[in-house]
């Protein structure tokens, strides 16, 4: 026959009677666990008590209200261990699609892409969103701050409250004097981001990089930006891009050699800048 509920774990099963006569105090130590006090009934001297009124129970703990005496005719029937508890066993797998959870959960793994977990601490990540570029650019660029390529990206952050990442690789930054230095710094909108303290004079940037090391046009020097933690307080597209300074002047080469031969020897590469939301 068909049935709702917990799958009994025996076929019969007998009602569990404890004595507890000759106790004092007010805990005893049952010998079977329950997960509520409607689960048991206790008797004093053959009188039934009211359950959460006169006592309580959870696990092998039973408290009384009032003091037993040892005189006391005292012990307790459980009734859960026939008709089944409404707790789940501990030791049993559960197979659920809805409910709420108290206590910590302990899982081997979840399935699911997590996009619909709500009330998850800070650090989760919202969104990711990238731009790649990969035209190759050779230009003559005095100094002062301009876009480097097309790496711009523009996020909308879910929350005010939200932090925004930002990453940037990029596959190659060269020049053919190996003297010649190059900074680069984040900016959002038109703010500038993650870049040095003010300092007299001093360029303040996110990081910086030297032309080609050997002076002969053929270097390659990938660049890896620090990583920032932004704050941009907005739920407004928020737009966030690299410059480069080109401090000494003269031709800078991007995602190619200086060069650039037909050849092994020099390749084609790609940058990438990369805005991640957090949930703060």
């Amino acid at each position: 026959m068909p049935y709702l509920g917990n799958a009994p774990s025996a076929a019969f099963q007998s009602v569990a009677y404890q004595d507890l006569t000759g106790g004092t105090g007010t805990s005893f130590t049952l010998s079977h666990a329950v997960s509520s006090a409607q689960e048991l009934e206790v008797f004093v001297n053959n009188v039934r008590q009211e359950p959460t009124v006169a006592y309580s129970a959870v696990g092998t703990t039973l408290t009384m209200t009032g003091t037993i005496a040892a005189t006391d005719d005292f012990y307790v029937v459980f009734q859960g261990k026939a008709v089944g508890s409404v707790s789940h066993p501990t030791t049993s797998p559960l197979a659920a699609t809805t409910g709420n959870f108290t206590g910590a959960v302990t899982a081997t793994s979840f399935s699911g892409d997590g996009s619909a977990l709500t009330g998850v601490s800070a650090g989760k990540v919202l969104q990711v969103l990238q731009t790649v570029d990969t035209t190759p650019v050779t230009a003559s660029t005095s100094a002062g701050w301009n876009d480097l390529g097309s790496l711009s990206v523009a996020i909308t952050p879910s929350s005010a409250s939200s932090k925004i990442m930002i990453e940037c690789h990029i596959g190659q930054f060269d020049h053919s004097n190996n003297t010649h230095i190059f900074y680069l710094k984040y900016v959002r909108g038109s703010t500038d981001i993650g870049i040095g303290d003010a300092a007299g004079s001093r360029i303040r940037a996110t990081t910086s990089v030297r032309g080609d090391i050997s002076g002969d046009g053929n270097g390659n020097t990938p660049v890896l930006m620090p990583k920032f933690l932004d704050s941009p307080s907005t739920t407004s597209a928020t737009t966030y891009k690299v410059q480069f300074n080109n401090y000494n002047g003269g031709a800078y080469y991007y995602l190619r050699s200086a060069s650039d031969a037909d050849g092994a020897a020099h390749g084609r590469f790609i940058a990438t800048l990369t805005a991640t939301e957090i949930g703060a």
